[in-house]
């Protein structure tokens, strides 16, 4: 991940400051979330066991994160995604920020699937390279620099950038991503209650056991 950060942002000063134990808290609550573990396993067996993107595999990989994330790429779209991916990867750019936004361009979809591109990037690429994007993980991202965060992956992108080196911690973007979002969709569910979360993770902020109730209690800021 070290390489792809830029080297002018190394002193980003976070208005509210990430430490270990919030990244540690975050993968320790995580690990109970056997939904979404056994989907990243299965992730890592498929990018495992079919590796390269013709469309054929390109195909079957874009399913399964959508499918499994929700990332709400239907119908024709479907199609249209997989070709441009394939596309892209016969001769993909060295900038991560690129390849997501070739993949998420607007000729030949006509749509633009931010999570989706990411999320692909993130399981089926290089997990070193590409962080998620996703709401909370942007919600949270900008609540720590202080400052908002515009809708693009590239913003996302120089927002995390700034978030680790301001952090002064080294985490892998899954460590990152892991904290971010359950950060952002506890401090959501505590400000706003139920919304639309799934099962496994109500039942993980509505568990009342010490071990899970410390673990909340550290993943958030003090003053929180």
């Amino acid at each position: 991940m070290e390489s792809d950060i830029p080297s002018e942002r190394r002193t980003e000063r976070l208005a509210v400051p990430l430490r270990q134990p919030q990244i540690e808290a975050a993968e320790r609550l995580h690990g109970r979330l056997e939904g979404w573990t056994a989907c990243e396993r299965a992730f890592e067996e498929l990018r495992r066991d079919l590796p390269g993107y013709s469309c054929e595999a390109v195909l079957v990989k874009a399913a399964a994160i959508d499918r499994l994330y929700a990332t709400n790429v239907r119908g024709q779209a479907i199609h249209q995604v997989v070709c441009r991916i394939a596309e892209v990867m016969r001769r993909p750019p060295e900038d991560p920020v690129a390849v997501v936004e070739a993949i998420i361009g607007e000729q030949g979809v006509g749509k633009r699937y931010p999570s989706f591109a990411s999320k692909f990037a993130h399981f089926f690429i290089d997990p070193e390279r590409f962080p998620i994007y996703d709401k909370f993980c942007r919600r949270q991202t900008a609540y720590h620099l202080g400052r908002p965060i515009q809708e693009s992956y590239s913003a996302l992108y120089r927002g995390v950038c700034d978030l680790v080196k301001g952090s002064g911690l080294s985490p892998s973007f899954r460590e990152l991503d892991h904290y971010l979002w359950l950060a952002g969709t506890y401090h959501d569910f505590r400000d706003r209650g139920k919304r639309n979360f799934n099962a496994e993770l109500l039942a993980l902020f509505r568990n009342e056991s010490p071990e899970v109730e410390r673990d909340r209690k550290a993943l958030l800021p003090a003053h929180w």
